[in-house]
Parts: structure tokens; C-alpha cells; sequence
């Protein structure tokens, strides 16, 4: 089956420094946005949803179907939701919900902010929401479906095109230095252990030696992801007073075990995605070390616009779905970024696109682009596929289990036997 991708609009209310400019160039509908002052520069937009600056995270839950992502992976299918826009436009409130605050630095250090992860219910963004409904539904499917579930979960993030594994302790230990080599990137936040981007015809792209986590309860694997929400890499910019450095990558992998037939496993994944945003450098005021992850984050980012634009004008040359284009080269390999969301854009997952957008006059240029490369998004065309369970994966499962169990030990040996030398 065929199935597009889905857009949600939201935006932002005005921040407190905005409030001395005006907010006229962006004009509403259920279904529409409208970009412009006179009717005759107007251009309009048109998604499944937009929601304006009123809306709950409830409401953006709820609009973005979310609960139908977490009914699709239990049905057997992969699913993914991220969020998109320009950096200071709301993705990561939508997404998460804490609250950052910023952390005192010294004169000879950039600004940087830490996660509050105490907030009221309310404000929890997607990804608390979908841990605590997945296992509500888990409960229920497992009596309906005669099935047992295994629930595992990975957070990555993807930082100057290194991918960094926020749930291994062992791969970050605190230093005084700065440097970087092949196997470490090291900042101010400590020193983490970078992971390769490796294929597999049965996985397609996937991270080696990348940390799985079992979690038996919603309560276990929200503090586990909360955990590893306070190893991101954040910064203080003129844009954003708490932006994130780097892309962040939160997977759920759901087993589902037929008791009829216990030896037959279907694993499905659903990957959430809070995307850093897009930086004009006059605008953040970018220097130094922030300078860089900009440069590294708008790279990624042009190269996920082209993979928008090669599938749309692929999607647009053949709309019937029929006789795709031969051929056609999508540059999924230019990026770790789009190596790993290959399934979400044009590939096999249910796709929810989630455009995060300012009120502000002052984003007119941003806010443009961002909603044009949405409007390319939806024109994409998944083939979402139902995983049929197979029993030579169970054991597969498990060699890999003891494998990264062993790689996680050798991991550990190797961070107390560099602490004994630099004692």
C-alpha cells in the first residue's frame, strides 16, 4: 500500500523579545497557512493540520495522530514522527516538553543550557506521551492478540556528522582537554565514543555497537530517555536560548511473540526525531565552536532538503505510484542524518511530519522555506510494509544481544583502565 506523508502545522506563540515586532505575515486556517502582508504577495499553503499558537501539546498529540503511530507499530508496521523548522521555532518543546535553564559558564566558555525534567503533565511533548501510552496499549493488545512484547529503546545523536550514543555510560567519560580522534569527540560536556553507520541488506543502514535498553514499564523507559536527554549537547544562541547542537534520534523497537507459536518474533520501530534547526549565522551570532555546528547542522539539513526534493519531483513525474523513474539517485549516503531516516522518506514507515514554525515578521525568510520544503514532504510516498514474524531472527536476536553485552563489558574495562593512567 501507498501512504503519504503527513504534515502537521504548528506555531509558536511570540516570545517575549518578539513582542516589539509585528506578527502579520502568517495567517491561519484549519487546513491552510497563508504567508504575506498584501493579498497579491500572499502565497498559501495547504497540510492535514495547522495549529496555531493556542494549542496544547495535547492537542499537537492528538492532531498529529500520534496514538495511530503506536496502533500501526503494534499492527506489525514501522512508524516515524519528526519535528522540522527553523532553530527557536518549538521542535524540541513539541517533542519533549522540558524546560532548559541556562548554566553559568566562565568568561572563556560558551553560554550552554541543562535540562529541567521535573514539568507539569501538561507539558509533556511527544516522546513522554507515546513511552507512557505504548505500554497502556501493549496491556491491552496482549490480551486481545494472544501476544507477549518485548520493548527496547536506542537515543542517538548525530553531532558534525558523528554519531553519539546518549544511552552508553561508558562511552562518555569528563575531561579537561579538548581534542577529537576517529573513535572520540570530545567537548565540554565530556568525552563520548563515536559509532559507525554501517549496512546490512536485512537492516539497511543501522548504528554498530549502539546501546539497546529493555524496559519493562512506561515509568523505566522515560527515565531512561530522560537520562539521556541531560547528555545532549546544547547551546545559548542569539536565536535560541536553548538550541540544540545536534540532531537526536529516539527509537522504540517493539517484539511481539506469537504464544501460539513462540518461536515466531516480529520486531517493529517507531523512530521520533527532534531535528536541530536550520541557522542563519548573522542571525544566532554563531562563533567559534557554535560556529561549526551551525555549518554542521545546515549541511545535514541541505542534504535532507534534496532528498525532499529528489522524492517530490520523483513523486510529481509519476503520481499514479505506477512505472516509478528508473533510476532515480536519492542521496541518502551524503548524510548520517538521511542514512538513517532512508525508511521514513520514501521507504517503509507511516510518516508524521510535524513543521514547527515562529509568529514572527522577523522569520518571513525561515518560515518560507520551511513550509515549502514541507509542502515538497507531502507529496512523498511510502510503501509501508507489514513485518511478518521469522523464527531464525530469534536466535539472530540473541547472538547480537551477547555481542553488544560484550562490547558494552569491553567498553567498561576500557574506561578504568584509561582512569588508572591518567592517576
Amino acid at each position: 500500500m501507498k501512504s503519504k506523508i503527513r504534515v502537521v502545522v504548528r506555531v509558536r506563540p511570540q516570545l517575549p523579545a518578539e513582542k516589539t515586532h509585528s506578527c502579520e505575515t502568517l495567517q491561519l486556517g484549519n487546513h491552510t497557512v497563508r504567508l504575506g502582508v498584501t493579498d497579491s504577495s500572499q502565497k498559501e499553503f495547504r497540510f492535514d493540520h495547522v495549529l496555531g499558537p493556542s494549542a496544547t501539546q495535547k492537542e499537537v498529540y492528538d492532531t498529529a495522530g500520534v496514538a495511530q503511530s503506536i496502533a500501526s507499530v503494534l499492527e506489525g508496521y514501522h512508524a516515524t514522527l519528526f519535528a522540522y523548522g527553523q532553530t527557536g521555532s518549538g521542535k524540541t518543546y513539541t517533542m519533549e516538553g522540558f524546560e532548559y535553564e541556562r548554566i553559568a559558564s566562565k568568561a572563556s566558555e560558551r553560554a550552554s543550557t541543562k535540562a529541567k525534567i521535573d514539568v507539569a503533565s501538561d507539558r509533556l511533548g511527544i516522546v513522554p506521551r507515546v513511552i507512557l501510552e505504548l505500554f497502556d496499549a501493549l496491556k491491552t493488545a496482549a490480551v486481545i492478540k494472544n501476544k507477549a512484547y518485548r520493548v527496547k529503546s536506542s537515543f542517538v545523536q548525530i553531532y558534525n556528522e558523528q554519531i553519539l550514543d546518549l544511552f552508553n555510560p561508558s562511552s562518555k567519560q569528563s575531561v579537561r582537554s579538548r581534542r577529537c580522534d576517529s573513535a572520540f569527540l570530545t567537548n565540554e560536556r565530556g568525552r563520548f565514543r563515536c559509532l559507525k553507520l554501517r549496512w546490512a541488506a536485512d537492516q539497511e543502514f543501522f548504528v554498530e555497537d549502539l546501546t539497546m535498553v529493555d524496559s519493562a514499564s512506561g515509568e523505566e523507559m522515560l527515565l531512561k530517555f530522560t537520562e539521556g536527554v541531560k547528555d545532549k549537547i546544547m547551546a545559548t544562541t542569539n536565536m535560541n536560548a536553548a538550541s540544540s547542537r545536534s540532531h537526536c534520534i529516539y527509537t522504540i523497537y517493539v517484539e511481539s511473540i506469537d504464544l501460539e507459536n513462540p518461536s515466531l518474533v516480529t520486531t517493529t520501530k517507531l523512530c521520533l526525531v527532534d531535528l536541530a534547526g536550520s541557522e542563519r549565522i548573522v542571525k544566532t551570532g554563531a562563533t567559534g565552536v557554535t560556529l561549526q555546528e551551525s555549518i554542521g547542522i545546515n549541511k545535514s539539513l541541505f542534504v535532507l532538503r534534496q532528498v525532499i526534493q529528489v522524492l517530490s519531483d520523483e513523486a510529481n513525474m509519476n503520481p499514479t505510484g505506477q512505472n516509478a523513474v528508473a533510476k532515480t539517485h536519492v542521496p541518502y549516503r551524503d548524510s548520517k542524518l538521511t542514512s538513517l531516516l532512508k525508511h521514513s522518506l520514501g521507504g517503509n514507515s507511516i510518516t508524521v511530519m510535524i513543521v514547527c514554525l515562529s509568529p514572527s515578521d522577523l522569520c518571513y525568510e525561515e518560515n518560507l522555506s520551511t513550509l515549502q520544503y514541507a509542502a515538497r514532504a507531502q507529496q512523498i510516498s511510502n510503501t509501508p510494509v507489514k513485518n511478518a514474524g521469522e523464527a531464525h531472527k530469534v536466535l539472530v536476536q540473541q547472538l547480537r544481544d551477547t555481542i553488544q553485552s560484550l562490547h558494552a563489558q569491553l567498553a567498561e574495562v576500557h574506561t578504568v583502565v584509561d582512569r588508572r593512567r591518567a592517576d
